[in-house]
């Protein structure tokens, strides 16, 4: 059994847009009915760290078979831009008097950046084959993310974010499918790694927050993560307490 600690990240790269994102809202927007296009950054890298343990259900003078569980959190930085589409009837809403919400018409645009703290958990189950003091291998895993809004300010400068409704803690969750690369360098009962993994397919699809009513449309500002697949990053080290008899 391993017991591990080490640096953790996200890379988001090759994201999409998101066309037609509807936002309803009586009170908090300019318009009673305002449909975007969002689009996020690619290349973001969030920093944080990892825990995992992990076990040889197969232990061979050539090969292994481990699996493994891990959790990690992050501090992540994303940032959207978002153009106005549509104003569906122009009707305003009943307290849209924003500042600069003149200037807010179809074709509009602006950026909108959040930073907080999201939290993985991964089970991945990886073949190992072995050298001498070095393993190489991969596998498959079943990732859980999850990540928080932040408020935005309507009112920055004359720009005007459309985002007043905030979802708080695990808000927005996404289960997805990976593939494993996995190298590491024993010592003894230590050991130094490295994991990527690539997400490829998502179990569940979730447009916007986990806890929005049935009904409730996707609001502008929100990360969308059913629709990324990033590639999730371990560096650490190993110490490892017992080993199975060959």
């Amino acid at each position: 059994m391993q017991a591990s600690l080490g640096l953790f990240s996200v890379m988001n790269y090759g994201t999409r847009s998101f066309e037609g994102v509807s936002r309803n809202e009586q009170d908090f927007s300019i318009y009673e009915t305002e449909i975007y296009d969002i689009d996020y950054k690619n290349f973001t890298f969030s920093s944080g760290i990892h825990f995992k343990l992990g076990w040889n259900w197969i232990q061979k003078k050539n090969y292994s078979i481990r699996q493994t569980s891990s959790f990690a959190f992050e501090i992540y930085k994303e940032q959207i831009e978002f153009e106005l589409t549509d104003i569906g009837n122009g009707d305003s809403a009943q307290f849209g008097n924003y500042g600069g919400s003149s200037m807010v018409d179809v074709g509009y645009r602006q950026f909108a950046v959040n930073s907080h703290i999201g939290f993985v958990s991964t089970q991945e189950l990886i073949f190992l084959r072995n050298f001498e003091n070095i393993s190489v291998g991969g596998g498959i895993s079943f990732t859980v993310r999850s990540r928080n809004d932040r408020g935005f300010n309507k009112n920055l400068s004359g720009a005007y974010i459309p985002n007043s409704t905030i979802l708080y803690f695990g808000n927005y969750e996404t289960k997805q499918l990976g593939l494993v690369f996995h190298i590491e360098k024993q010592m003894n009962r230590s050991m130094v790694y490295l994991n990527l993994n690539q997400q490829f397919f998502t179990t569940k699809k979730e447009k916007g927050g986990k806890y929005f009513e049935e009904g409730e449309t996707l609001h502008p500002i929100s990360h969308n993560m059913d629709f990324r697949f990033p590639l999730l990053i371990q560096f650490g080290g190993s110490l490892q307490f017992a080993k199975n008899k060959k």
